[in-house]
């Protein structure tokens, strides 16, 4: 129910903050005006304006689609260390878990790569910096997944609790993107944020 809601709000959070009096940021910047008149200007505008509620649409489609496989294998994921012998099963799982991890996203981050067309080289697309802190990243990522694993296998705590108080990352990856880096600036989509988070 909880998680219906947050998609809800997701999708809607440019309509609730019209509601609240906020303009959605894909209204408060118009489309530029072309440089010079003419037939051959005012038909690129008229295609731009005709085409971007397409590509908005079809953008949305993949975002929720996008989230929907995020909530699925990631609830999923450690289905698979119910196969796992007894005396196998908790830390001395993590290391396969590691591995598979990183296989699978070097797997999907070529995908990725290769359906973009190649536009950039790997060397561009791997730079120091962004292979530190992608690693940096999944250290702490995995911190808490360990600290999950420890909290189920030696100390009993059910599946069902354990893993939502790990999902908690999500609140806090909002504050670090809200407040730190500012990728959401519309106060209506915060407000949408907080609303979600309370409930």
């Amino acid at each position: 129910c909880l998680l219906l809601l947050g998609v809800l709000c997701i999708t809607f959070c440019e309509a609730i903050a019209g509601r609240l009096g906020y303009a959605p940021a894909s209204a408060a910047t118009p489309l530029p005006m072309p440089n010079q008149g003419g037939d051959d200007a005012e038909q690129q505008l008229l295609g731009k304006q005709q085409t971007r509620p397409e590509a908005a649409k079809g953008n949305r489609v993949l975002g929720l689609l996008s989230a929907a496989l995020v909530g699925l294998f990631g609830g999923s994921i450690l289905v698979p260390a119910s196969y796992v012998r007894q005396d196998l099963q908790g830390l001395p799982l993590t290391p396969s878990f590691g591995v598979g991890a990183g296989t699978v996203g070097c797997f999907v981050g070529f995908v990725y790569w290769r359906l973009r067309g190649g536009s950039r080289s790997l060397r561009h697309e791997l730079r120091g910096e962004v292979v530190l802190w992608g690693c940096v990243s999944g250290c702490v990522w995995n911190a808490g997944n360990v600290a999950q694993i420890i909290a189920m296998h030696y100390y009993g705590m059910p599946y069902g609790i354990a893993y939502p108080i790990l999902q908690c990352a999500l609140f806090v990856s909002g504050l670090w993107g809200i407040y730190m880096f500012g990728e959401v600036t519309c106060r209506g989509a915060i407000a949408a944020y907080w609303v979600g988070a309370a409930t």
